[in-house]
């Protein structure tokens, strides 16, 4: 019995040792170890820096957290025979309208989808769904990333 204490205490000792002794680095071991950082660099953001020739630009609270400058906005979709006008409408955080300023019979004629794919779409923007993440049904696939594109581009200039 007496053997077995002194064993564990030496077993004790041993493992004590070594656990200490892993987080001493010696003189002979220039070596880090490998999950040690060397060197953290400090994240850097240039966004709000100004030189010396900028006048600071005042900006109210309900402007710095706006997502859109309200408004309307447009630009031309192209399509095969046709080209559209979109026209989205803003607030500060979300689009309030989204319709085609010179759909004609003829042009809804050749491309009957553009309505219903215009319909889903929008009422997934009005739904606050981030345009990203807008679903578009498989019958009008083409015709509603043709629109969505159109409409990133229009929201570009609300920015």
């Amino acid at each position: 019995m007496k053997k077995r204490v002194i064993v564990c205490f030496v077993l004790g000792l041993v493992i004590s040792i070594g656990a200490i002794g892993c987080g001493i680095k010696t003189e002979e071991s220039n070596e880090t170890p490998a999950l040690v950082p060397t060197e953290i660099a400090e994240p850097t953001d240039t966004r709000d820096q100004q030189t010396a020739s900028e006048e600071p630009v005042q900006t109210t609270l309900a402007e710095a957290i706006s997502k859109y400058k309200p408004g309307t906005y447009t630009s031309k979709m192209e399509l095969k025979n046709a080209t559209l006008d979109l026209e989205v409408t803003v607030d500060q955080n979300h689009v309030t309208s989204v319709k085609f300023l010179n759909l004609d019979s003829e042009t809804e004629e050749k491309y009957p989808l553009l309505e219903p794919c215009l319909e889903s779409i929008t009422s997934q923007l009005y739904a606050q769904i981030p345009i990203d993440d807008i679903l578009v049904a498989d019958h009008g696939k083409y015709t509603s990333i043709k629109i969505l594109d159109t409409i990133k581009k229009v929201l570009e200039q609300a920015y």
